[in-house]
């Protein structure tokens, strides 16, 4: 449900209104840049967790 409005709203082209196109754009920056430091975050906690020599698993 989500899904298909956020693609609707990423993949479209975008309109000559400048208004519109202000808010594509700060919408698409700002989406991006959470989901670089989501990315950066999971990155930096699985490094964490496969540092050491020795793995606990608990299943």
């Amino acid at each position: 449900m989500l899904i298909p409005q956020l693609q609707k709203l990423l993949t479209t082209p975008i309109t000559q209104k400048s208004r519109q196109n202000k808010s594509r754009l700060t919408v698409i920056f700002w989406y991006s840049l959470s989901l670089t430091f989501a990315v950066g975050y999971i990155l930096m906690g699985l490094r964490q967790a496969f540092s050491t020599k020795y793995i606990v698993s608990d299943d």
